[in-house]
């Protein structure tokens, strides 16, 4: 089991640090990097460590090795010590910094880290990653082997693990939802920031054939990617790739040009997005939906995974949520969830729904 599985685990007012031994309360004792004074020091701790993990790496053979180094960097005093610390804060900030300056090796030899970090195409999570995560493979420019050690083993946390499986459960569900539509004509299905549509890519050329798909993105590169293999395929499919902005909805005539759908899904967006701007677009994409047809949103649950360990290596946040929020979302959009797919032990929740 990877060691970020034991990591995810909340500070919150009145609960105390094993190592440090400091009581979280709003008029108690500060934590290291709050205090002027104690601050340099605390961020050249966290850069040491930093550094002795790059330094490790340096000299690792196998994914065995790269586990144990990053166990024990995430084990280590500065790092638990910098769980405490609000995350949206300058002590916070600063401390983060001294981190990264400390990876700035690993930063730059894996490139899957740094395209994570650095976010080229303007967001976290992009198709590029994805597509990373679900080949579990190094970055194409990735050229020492510790650092493709460090690439895959990026894509084995539990995190990735729930992305590929929750790829995985959609795409079965597609297909099930497919076969029982015998002599009916074909799904008519949207996808909503569609990224380079990999589930879609993964269906049979039997089930391809019985689809008529809206795939909707606003990054040109997913939908070039996803066009490019999608249109390889030895038969023509019924295919619009639609460039537009699922969250102003700008550029949707093309889309309800081919409404109703009799499903509509949203695959990562949600963990991005605040629950009055996720009510919104449900709302928007639902007003298209068949009064027979399935909406279908996936949620990440923050008890499954270590959000500090995304924001401190990666600078992403999710939307803090649990699987009981899936419910409330689906009711404020008026939808009523008719089942609820669980995802690598609670991480993911994918929620399938019907007009209410």
């Amino acid at each position: 089991m990877n060691h970020l599985d034991h990591l995810n685990r909340e500070a919150s007012p009145g609960t105390t640090s094993p190592l440090i031994g400091l009581r979280l309360a709003s008029e108690a004792a500060t934590l290291p990097g709050e205090d002027t004074e104690d601050a340099p020091v605390f961020e050249e701790l966290l850069m040491a460590a930093a550094l002795r993990l790059t330094a490790t790496l340096a000299q690792a053979r196998d994914l065995g090795a790269v586990e144990g180094a990053f166990a024990r960097l995430l084990g280590s005093a500065p790092v638990r010590q910098a769980r405490f610390l609000e995350p949206v804060s300058l002590p916070a900030a600063a401390a983060r910094a001294a981190f990264r300056r400390g990876l700035e090796q690993l930063y730059e030899e894996a490139r899957a880290w740094n395209h994570a970090l650095n976010k080229p195409y303007g967001y976290a999570g992009d198709f590029a990653v994805l597509e990373l995560i679900y080949d579990r493979v190094a970055h194409q420019d990735t050229r020492a082997p510790w650092a493709a050690l460090a690439d895959v083993w990026a894509t084995g946390t539990q995190l990735p693990r729930a992305v590929a499986a929750r790829k995985e459960v959609l795409r079965s569900w597609l297909e099930r939802h497919i076969d029982e539509r015998p002599g009916r004509p074909p799904l008519k299905l949207l996808s909503i920031a569609c990224g380079a549509a990999r589930e879609v890519r993964e269906l049979g050329m039997a089930h391809l054939q019985r689809t008529e798909l809206t795939l909707l993105d606003a990054d040109v590169r997913a939908l070039s990617f996803a066009a490019a293999r999608l249109r390889s395929l030895p038969q023509p499919l019924d295919i619009e790739f639609v460039i537009g902005d699922s969250i102003r909805g700008t550029n949707l005539e093309p889309v309800r040009a081919r409404a109703p759908f009799d499903v509509i899904y949203s695959f990562g967006l949600f963990d991005h997005l605040p629950d009055t701007l996720v009510v919104r677009v449900m709302k928007r994409y639902a007003a298209m939906l068949d009064r027979r047809g399935r909406f279908l949103f996936c949620l990440k649950d923050r008890r499954h995974y270590d959000a500090f360990f995304y924001d401190w290596f990666y600078d992403w946040r999710f939307i803090a949520r649990t699987a009981d929020d899936g419910p409330i979302l689906a009711a404020r959009a008026g939808l009523a969830i008719t089942d609820v797919l669980t995802v690598e032990g609670g991480a993911v929740h994918v929620f399938v729904c019907a007009p209410a």
